[in-house]
């Protein structure tokens, strides 16, 4: 009410069925008719209670289904496709649980290290610990050079493209300040396990890097409380956690930064990322 008092409490299943949860005992029942003539329930939705059914601005949604039953409205766009926001197949394309981008981050963690693997191969048969010629190189026939360095250029380009794409994985949500970050999700790291991300700082006013709490997710803010933008020092996706695995986070988070930076915009080079203030 207009006193910020409780006056009626629901809870919910994976696909929006809802149900009544008394304020005073938390017990929660089937649903029950509201005594405040509410009608909105789960995300904010109209709740046709007679139907039981959700109406989604244009199409109505079975919670007891987990899918919409109705098909687009005709005036939009690809309206031959009777359910274009699912590919047409309404029964296929469901993520009832939300974790299809998990498990598209977990294959590309597989996909990644791989690759990365693949790289540092052929990287160290052409390659000194020092980043010359190695002795063995020098020693090949020029075809063989030739074939070897082919093979190398095409493996970097590949480990580089999905390193450039890992940030698309950063998919928990972040205000604009810090203030409002949900400190249940994210873990603010000591400034020493930042110094990667102060190369845009104002001097002695130091970026503030948080994790979430699986280590995989990173987010940035500036010492004036707002989100960190630039390319050189925004929160990356993890392949590894700093905090539970530093040794292969090091591997495949670090040094790959230091080999190609947060993104193909990203101004600094080899020298000076490894420049740590």
């Amino acid at each position: 009410d207009n006193l910020g008092n409780i006056l009626e409490e629901y809870e919910y299943d994976v696909f929006g069925k809802p149900y009544s949860k008394d304020i005073n005992t938390g017990k929660v029942t089937n649903l029950k008719a509201s005594t405040i003539g509410n009608t909105r329930l789960f995300t904010g939705r109209e709740y046709e209670r007679g139907l039981q059914l959700y109406y989604n601005r244009a199409r109505y949604y079975n919670p007891e289904l987990g899918r919409f039953i109705s098909r687009d409205p005709i005036d939009i766009s690809d309206d031959v496709n009777l359910y274009s926001y699912v590919g047409n197949s309404p029964v296929s394309f469901v993520d009832p649980m939300g974790t299809e981008k998990k498990a598209q981050a977990e294959q590309f963690r597989i996909d990644f290290i791989k690759a990365y693997d693949d790289y540092l191969e052929i990287k160290n048969k052409i390659y000194n610990i020092g980043g010359g010629y190695d002795l063995g190189f020098l020693i090949f026939p020029p075809d063989k050079k030739q074939e070897l360095k082919l093979e190398f250029e095409l493996k970097e380009s590949i480990a580089k493209d999905l390193h450039y794409k890992r940030n698309s994985f950063n998919t928990l949500y972040v205000p604009e300040n810090v203030n409002k970050l949900d400190m249940n999700e994210w873990v603010k790291l000591p400034y020493y396990k930042s110094v990667l991300h102060q190369k845009t700082a104002i001097l002695h006013t130091p970026n503030s890097k948080f994790i979430s709490l699986d280590g995989h997710q990173e987010v940035v803010y500036m010492n004036n409380g707002f989100l960190e933008t630039d390319v050189e020092d925004i929160g990356t996706y993890n392949i590894y956690s700093p905090l539970e695995n530093p040794i292969l986070h090091n591997k495949y988070d670090v040094d790959t930064y230091y080999e190609w930076g947060n993104g193909p915009n990203d101004s600094t080079n080899k020298i000076t990322r490894r420049l740590k203030f």
